[in-house]
């Protein structure tokens, strides 16, 4: 606010003086300016403080993200799936397998249990970043989603296989195995 104050008695008395007031209004402006002295700096203690605020929030801030790795993400089987369907027949389960925008479908395992897919796919991926793992149940018109599991992608070397087991609803909605193979880069 003081440079403020400072700044229009300067543009006032120059113009007063344009117009031949003369010494006595330059010498009160000069009078005003240095009773209107800038704001005092920071301080050593807010210094401090400052920085060990930017540390703490460089230290919380994400590390860069992983860089890409190849995958093969295998669907490999599900148990205790429940009978969603209200008439005779069972369930008939797929999966749908997302990871950054890419997506896949597994077959349909008609009215198996357990339901065995064996069905694979090859993704790009970011290890940490989200595997989404929908339950489905196949029907005539619109099929059901039974649950939904995101899980991290783990991270694996070429030659590396980790194995997830997806419990849906706490296995009351059925348990999926999911395994990720590492492979070498194209």
């Amino acid at each position: 606010m003081g440079h403020a104050l400072t700044d229009r008695a300067v543009r006032v008395s120059s113009a007063r003086v344009a117009a031949g007031a003369g010494r006595t209004v330059l010498a009160a402006a000069c009078v005003l300016a240095a009773a209107c002295a800038p704001e005092p700096g920071p301080t050593p203690d807010s210094v401090a403080r400052y920085a060990e605020r930017k540390a703490t929030q460089a230290a919380a801030a994400p590390a860069e993200p992983a860089a890409l790795t190849r995958v093969r993400v295998i669907a490999v089987d599900g148990a205790g799936i429940p009978d969603s369907d209200d008439g005779p027949g069972g369930t008939d389960p797929y999966l749908v397998i997302e990871h950054e925008g890419q997506r896949f479908e597994t077959t349909v395992a008609v009215g198996e249990d357990p339901a065995i897919w064996g069905d694979s796919v090859i993704f790009d991926a970011r290890p940490g970043a989200g595997l989404m793992v929908t339950l489905m149940d196949d029907d005539t018109g619109l099929d059901e989603r039974m649950g939904v599991l995101s899980e991290p992608m783990p991270r694996v070397a070429p030659g590396e296989t980790k194995e997830l087991v997806l419990s849906y609803r706490d296995g009351a909605g059925g348990v999926v195995r999911i395994r990720v193979e590492g492979l070498a880069p194209p």
